[in-house]
């Protein structure tokens, strides 16, 4: 990579967060006027929240008009909400704009067009260009999946084919280019070396500048009703279902929230360590609870054990220990894999039953 271009990419990366700066200011501002309006309005439902409650005709009006000052109260907090989830995501763009660029060459084109990937979308202040595309948006799967030569990409109206000509990946902290080269591959082995060499212990980080071929195959698998991901720990599973949330919320926001998905967890511990990772990528988390938390809710009146009265009633009891051995064994797991093959099954499954997309990491 040569320092001319190098240059010429931190001179856009420049553009790019001079263009996300107006955008905050201007952000900013429409909030502080959302914020006086919603006070507004606050103050005016409570003074005329009052109902005639002598004649009929007087008592439908007054309720009608009460109605009308509540629907107008959660307009303006939902746009107060819309505007300030608008300005958290310019100002973690602001730190990190992108981590790549493709360069494609549609059929019938002579040159090629360049597209930066991102955490999240912006186009410019006049909507006319996008800067940075979303990770989640379907062109962006060639980043993830494509080599350089023919590739495609499905699209809400069908698969479109372009040819990838250049791959480059980026390392951007605040501002600055730290890390640039081209690659024909995923992820560069350089990338992915460096982006883990700044992992540490306190939160698990997002990790779309690093996903992998097959943790890409899971994120927008949008074809099966169950799926099951396998592997050994450490391998990237909760990593990837995490991403995969975040994709589900951005191709389905018309019809799916984070309210609608629950999460187990493990413990609290794991909670707290993977709660930074959505709201990295603009989503807000999911509601978390363990599932002996959840089946005590669920079940009045059932008595459920917590994982520490489990363990110590089996230091007490030893009597099963053969069976505990057996079960948590590889012989009982193969013993599982050999009598119910049709639960393990890749191949599609009978018209009745559920597809089940599972892959091993």
């Amino acid at each position: 990579m040569t320092d001319a271009e190098r240059q010429i990419e931190q001179t856009r990366v420049d553009q790019v967060i001079k263009e996300i700066q107006l955008q905050i200011n201007a952000t900013r501002t429409e909030l502080a006027k959302a914020h006086d309006e919603t006070r507004a309005v606050e103050e005016n439902y409570g003074a005329n929240a009052s109902i005639n409650r002598y004649e009929i005709d007087d008592i439908a009006e007054s309720r009608s008009a009460i109605e009308q000052q509540r629907q107008l109260v959660a307009r303006a907090t939902e746009n107060e909400t819309i505007l300030q989830h608008q300005l958290t995501t310019l100002e973690q763009l602001a730190k990190h704009p992108y981590f790549g660029r493709i360069d494609i060459l549609d059929p019938g084109e002579r040159e090629p067009e360049s597209l930066y990937i991102g955490t999240a979308s912006l186009m410019d202040h006049t909507k006319s260009e996008f800067l940075i595309y979303d990770w989640r948006a379907p062109i962006s799967g060639i980043y993830y999946n494509g080599t350089l030569g023919e590739v495609s990409y499905q699209t809400p109206a069908g698969i479109q084919k372009t040819k990838l000509v250049k791959k480059r990946q980026f390392t951007i902290i605040d501002g600055q280019i730290t890390n640039m080269f081209d690659t024909n591959e995923t992820v560069g082995d350089e990338m992915l070396q460096a982006v883990l060499g700044e992992q540490n212990n306190q939160a698990m980080r997002n990790i779309v500048a690093t996903i992998q071929h097959d943790q890409n195959t899971i994120i927008r698998d949008t074809e099966s009703d169950l799926l099951v991901v396998q592997g050994v720990a450490g391998s990237g599973k909760t990593s990837t279902i995490l991403q995969r949330v975040a994709f589900l919320l951005y191709h389905a926001r018309n019809q799916l929230n984070a309210d609608q998905m629950v999460l187990f967890s493990p413990n609290q511990l794991f909670s707290h360590y993977i709660s930074q990772v959505l709201p990295s990528l603009g989503e807000r988390n999911l509601r978390q609870v363990t599932l002996h938390n959840f089946l005590q809710r669920r079940f009045e009146g059932l008595q459920v054990e917590s994982l520490f009265e489990r363990y110590e009633e089996r230091q007490l009891d030893r009597s099963h220990q053969v069976g505990d051995d057996f079960f948590e064994s590889p012989t009982s797991m193969t013993a599982v894999y050999d009598r119910c093959p049709r639960l393990f099954n890749l191949d599609p499954p009978a018209p009745a039953a559920p597809s089940v997309y599972r892959c091993d990491f």
